[in-house]
């Protein structure tokens, strides 16, 4: 016996839960808002390292925490009012303040780049590079740029020549400002745009991820609107196919028409008493039943449609019998048994094997596509196979339709033959059809089988191969 265990994930309590749901809650997150926590954080960290010294020092820092605050918001506006902000407070030049002002041009910049279009982040980037320089040079404003190019050059100056006065004075002649600002523009630009790079990357990324989910969405429609389609054909198409035959066959047996019919074969076999009460009465019957199926079935489709019911449910009750447990072969025997008897009645004889392994255990997918394949190949041999209406229902001692289901542990094989007339069916004359064995395709094609049909010298054939494995 099989125990049933609760494996539920809402009523999940251990660690694996703890943890899941921040990791969740994480990958939720945008990347500016990604950006806006680490950069927060790293805000605590500077007043746990150094303290403000002033007012000004406390106004500065808050309202650089204001700024990547905001930013995630409205990043484009933030991201202008933020660049003054740190050009203003490159005026105040204590460690507290330097701190949160690279910290905020870190969290500017990577949310530029996500955020703002290629070319607006490239104006950033240039205009504050130029604008902190020039502020740097000409109002000794603090420039991590500048700071780093003057080292720099000093450094190597002392390594060539030694130790020289005013050797760290750049506006003293050993270096020109002008060369100065230059390369402190330039290592600028580089260090903000990687960051715009950095944050452009992510937003690509993000870009391509949502284009993924659209086509997966858009795909997942059209395979919704496909089942359903064949879903719809199946049931009533082919349903209403037999009825169409059967209604037409016992027109022939009216005594009113008979007089009128020029069709020798259809008033000899009425005459002659082919169709006697006791088939008349089956044959109503199984008028009776195929409508009321595709009744069922079309009502199925419409709850799919105002979504009182999934189309995986419905796609269950597609096939007679609603017990998976039952073996493969069982159910295709059943299925052939009811489809030759209702053949049987439309007057067109054909043979049937079956040869199924008991190691063949195919999906409830494969299985539900092979049944379906069934019906299809008997809707279709009611539509377009050759037969004169005899009493045996074979022309010249063959059958009608010949059927062929294998299966084994690694394939499951449909194969049928039957023969053609270049002239239309009157049954199904004027009629639009054609299209099933396109939606079966489709469906035998996604689960990596092949379909493949031709029509030679009077004789069609269909042979479907679906592997297990």
């Amino acid at each position: 016996m099989m125990r049933m265990t609760d494996s539920s994930p809402s009523r999940a309590t251990g660690p694996e839960s703890w943890g899941g749901r921040p990791i969740a809650w994480w990958h939720e997150l945008t990347f500016p808002d990604k950006v806006r926590l680490f950069t927060a954080a790293l805000w605590l960290t500077s007043l746990l390292a150094f303290h403000p010294e002033s007012v000004l020092d406390a106004i500065a820092v808050l309202a650089l925490l204001a700024v990547i605050a905001l930013l995630p918001r409205h990043p484009r506006i933030t991201i202008a009012i933020g660049l003054a902000a740190c050009l203003a407070s490159g005026f105040v030049t204590t460690n507290l303040v330097e701190a949160a002002h690279l910290i905020t041009l870190f969290a500017i910049f990577l949310t530029g780049g996500y955020a703002l279009a290629r070319g607006w982040a490239v104006v950033a980037v240039t205009i504050y590079s130029v604008a902190e320089t020039t502020c740097a040079i000409v109002w000794n404003a603090s420039s991590v740029a500048l700071d780093t190019m003057t080292s720099f050059v000093n450094g190597f100056l002392d390594g060539y020549s030694g130790t020289q006065p005013g050797a760290s004075d750049i506006g003293g002649g050993s270096v020109s400002p002008i060369l100065a600002w230059t390369f402190s523009v330039l290592l600028s630009i580089l260090v903000n745009g990687f960051l715009v790079a950095f944050g452009r990357a992510f937003r690509v990324n993000t870009d391509a991820r949502r284009t993924i989910v659209r086509n997966e969405a858009l795909l997942e429609r059209v395979t919704r609107e496909q089942r359903i389609a064949r879903m719809i054909h199946d049931s009533v198409a082919n349903d209403m196919s037999v009825v169409a035959m059967l209604s037409w066959r016992l027109r022939q047996t009216l005594p009113e028409r008979n007089a009128t019919d020029t069709n020798t074969d259809h008033t000899a076999a009425a005459r002659d008493g082919i169709i006697d009460n006791t088939d008349a009465a089956s044959m109503l019957d199984t008028i009776y039943d195929r409508s009321h199926h595709a009744l069922d079935r079309v009502h199925e489709v419409i709850d799919v449609l105002d979504g009182r019911r999934t189309l995986t449910d419905t796609e269950k009750t597609t096939v007679d019998t609603d017990d998976t447990a039952i073996p493969l072969s069982a159910r295709v025997e059943k299925l052939v048994e009811e489809q030759d008897r209702t053949m049987t009645m439309l007057g067109m004889n054909g043979t049937s094997h079956i040869d199924i392994t008991d190691d063949t255990q195919p999906s409830q997918a494969v299985t539900n596509t092979v049944l379906s394949l069934m019906e299809e190949i008997y809707a279709n041999i009611v539509r377009h196979a050759a037969w004169n209406g005899s009493e045996d229902g074979n022309e010249n001692g063959i059958p009608v339709y010949s059927l062929f289901v294998t299966g084994t542990r690694d394939v499951i094989r449909v194969t049928e033959i039957n023969r053609i007339t270049d002239e239309e069916s009157h049954v199904v004359r004027g009629t639009r059809h054609g299209k099933g064995l396109d939606l079966h395709r489709s469906a035998i094609e996604a689960l990596d089988g092949t379909l493949n049909t031709s029509a030679q010298e009077g004789t069609w054939t269909i042979a479907a191969e679906l592997p297990l494995r």
